[in-house]
């Protein structure tokens, strides 16, 4: 056990660094090694865990089994811990289903569980469901299937739309959302794309405009080390082509790349990142481009049900789209 000093500076260290607090006293079950270990973040998790930490408004895109949830959940259970009782913390999970609302909800538990027991936290015993609990600090989690009735009556602190891209509501239920913390809080939208559906998309297209003020954070496949071992770039329009017609391609279209500030230089020359892992997962996808859009590639023009596919679009919009010579507003 150690000391009231060691304590009190061990404390204010985790006050100050969400990361180093996950990273040293946080674990999580890896399926690539289908066992419990320590949370190790990569770059991108420690970007969105940061981004998160110092954003009020939060836009997270994804591909399939990036550890997203997970890190959102270990953020949630880090502001859980530290929130004073004059202050708590409300965290209110949305999505498209109960089931998905409640595992979130499950993983923030799960990781509160894990810190030692000198930090004083625990659960409310009066209060202690899967769908809704509370702690000893009066912090507490309620998960529920998205409906603008869920906002009535709680105002959370912290809203976090779990798979946003596939929730229903539209239009109502996202002006309910922001008005559920229009007085301060915090909005955490994370979802893999799903072609241009009515929430998630605007919501991405405008952060990246400049038109609202959400924080984007978006993670590629091949920045994540569990995926990108033995990453090579190879010079193709279609990474399924690539893999249904390796005998066309020969050496010069294929360079092995590590350094990952220059990885942004080979995707405009029009060079894709592939690996074993991911060949791998194009064979279980069927080597259907609209899934691999959808659930690694991180596309929203690829994820939708497009008659065109993305390279065609893509390729029309770099050139043969242009601007008009000249604009008039209003007409006879």
């Amino acid at each position: 056990m150690p000391t009231k000093v060691e304590i009190l500076e061990e404390y204010a260290k985790c006050l100050k660094d969400p990361v180093y607090t996950i990273e040293k006293y946080l674990d999580t079950f890896d399926k690539t090694q289908n066992k419990y270990v320590p949370f190790n973040m990569f770059h991108g998790q420690k970007e969105l865990i940061r981004n998160l930490d110092s954003y009020n408004e939060n836009i997270c895109m994804k591909y399939r089994q990036a550890g997203v949830s997970t890190a959102a959940a270990a953020w949630s259970s880090y502001k859980l811990l530290f929130a004073p009782k004059e202050s708590p913390e409300k965290i209110l999970i949305l999505a498209n289903k109960l089931d998905t609302a409640v595992e979130l909800a499950t993983k923030i538990k799960n990781f509160l569980r894990q810190y030692p027991t000198w930090m004083g936290i625990d659960f409310d015993n009066q209060k202690n469901a899967a769908r809704h609990y509370r702690l000893t600090n009066r912090s507490e989690v309620k998960a529920v299937a998205t409906s603008t009735d869920a906002l009535r009556g709680y105002t959370p602190t912290v809203l976090i739309f779990d798979e946003a891209a596939y929730i229903e509501g539209g239009e109502e239920l996202w002006a309910a959302s922001m008005a559920s913390i229009s007085t301060g809080g915090k909005i955490i939208l994370i979802s893999t794309p799903n072609g241009f559906d009515g929430v998630y998309y605007p919501v991405y297209d405008q952060a990246q405009r400049g038109m609202n003020n959400f924080k984007i954070t978006k993670l590629e496949w091949y920045l994540d080390p569990r995926y990108a071992a033995d990453l090579r770039w190879v010079k193709t329009e279609s990474v399924v082509h690539y893999f249904l017609n390796t005998d066309e391609y020969n050496q010069n279209d294929i360079i092995e790349e590590k350094d990952i500030y220059k990885y942004d230089e080979w995707v405009s020359k029009g060079y894709k990142p592939i690996s074993p892992w991911l060949e791998g997962m194009s064979k279980k996808f069927k080597y259907d481009g609209r899934l691999l859009s959808q659930e690694i590639f991180c596309s929203f023009i690829g994820s939708g049900d497009n008659v065109i596919s993305e390279e065609i679009v893509k390729k029309i919009e770099e050139t043969d789209v242009t601007f008009p010579i000249e604009k008039q507003v209003g007409g006879g």
